[in-house]
């Protein structure tokens, strides 16, 4: 007999699985951090926001954690130097978030305390190597010239159609 005050009984009929066989689902993403806040210089430009002037340019968080969401990005960061003028503390261990981000970060927010465990080891690299990436851009705006015989193959003539 089913007693009234039994809180159990749903657990007892109905067994779950003891591990979950989909795959995890991460709401919590750049697009949704992009909420905290209005950027005076958007992060990502091609984004329509609508009532986006309803909204404070800063917000009131101190501390955040974002470990393990997967979906956020240099994005999210380079927003929040913008709109979080309160922020102390971030912890984005296990986030899609690159070194160089996080050093820009420092440098815009010096006082705020940033964990990311996840790139521990890649932060223990000597200097000389981060300031390569971080500064190194290569814009080629034309092809490096050919040699004589290295010229590409030429066209095929084109054919004429005739009209029927």
């Amino acid at each position: 007999m089913l007693e009234p005050l039994d809180r159990d009984y749903s657990r007892r009929v109905r067994p779950r699985p003891l591990s979950c066989q989909t795959t995890p689902q991460y709401y919590v993403t750049d697009r949704a951090m992009y909420s905290f806040g209005r950027a005076d210089r958007p992060v990502q430009p091609d984004v329509v926001w609508i009532r986006n002037i309803n909204r404070s340019p800063d917000n009131r968080l101190e501390r955040l954690s974002l470990r393990n969401y997967h979906l956020i990005t240099n994005h999210t960061l380079e927003h929040l130097v913008q709109c979080s003028p309160n922020l102390v503390y971030i912890d984005v261990s296990g986030t899609s978030v690159t070194l160089p981000a996080i050093r820009r970060f420092r440098i815009s927010k010096p006082k705020c305390e940033v964990v990311a465990n996840h790139l521990e080891e890649i932060e223990k690299l000597p200097e000389v190597e981060s300031q390569e990436e971080d500064d190194t851009v290569v814009v080629l705006l034309q092809p490096p010239p050919r040699a004589d015989g290295d010229q590409p193959p030429k066209s095929p003539p084109p054919q004429e159609v005739v009209a029927p």
